[in-house]
């Protein structure tokens, strides 16, 4: 079990940061992310879907009670860690390869995709399944679709806006141009 916790230590960046302020400034109404390493909360924002899960929690795999990751590995080490409720192995609350993603949290995630104005697709090629549907489902209600990723993607083609840029100087960038026009 420690093994999921090496980059326990990874800190937000200024791309998460700047997320946060954005849904704070009410521009954001959530972020939909592929990532289990929960440095968008960390980082501030409050509405968060993870479609791979996080690693903050581990999961009975026959009952599906959840257990905070860090209590589980300080008390068990390595050993295989087993559910108090019903003697069941724990893992990490993540989507592994081969498994299917939660039902509602993919289903939140299509309905706020479908429910947007506008979709940022940031820092990403758009290539994993079924998130790369997302702006697919954005786009069909009429949202515009802004890609901010520093190479090609393969739904390129669907973006009304493309920004090639990393997403550390995108985002700061897109955040000072809103506050500057909020002063005037």
């Amino acid at each position: 079990m420690k093994y999921f916790m090496l980059g326990i230590e990874i800190k937000p960046n200024i791309a998460h940061i700047s997320l946060a302020e954005l849904e704070k400034m009410g521009k954001l109404c959530a972020v939909i992310t592929q990532n289990i390493d929960g440095l968008h909360q960390e980082a501030g924002s409050a509405r968060v879907i993870e479609l791979h899960g996080s690693l903050r929690n581990a999961i009975c795999a026959s009952c599906k009670r959840q257990y905070n990751l860090t209590e589980i590995i300080k008390r068990y080490g390595n050993a295989a860690p087993r559910c108090e409720s019903c003697g069941g192995l724990l893992k990490p609350d993540i989507v592994f390869f081969g498994e299917p993603l939660n039902e509602r949290v993919l289903s939140e995630a299509i309905d706020y995709a479908s429910r947007s104005k506008v979709m940022i697709a940031i820092g990403t090629s758009l290539s994993v399944s079924p998130a790369n549907y997302m702006p697919v489902y954005a786009k069909r209600n009429g949202a515009k679709l802004f890609i901010i990723n520093d190479s090609p993607g393969e739904e390129d083609s669907m973006a009304d806006i493309i920004i090639r840029e990393r997403v550390e100087v995108a985002l700061p960038e897109l955040l000072s141009i809103i506050n500057n026009r909020r002063l005037k």
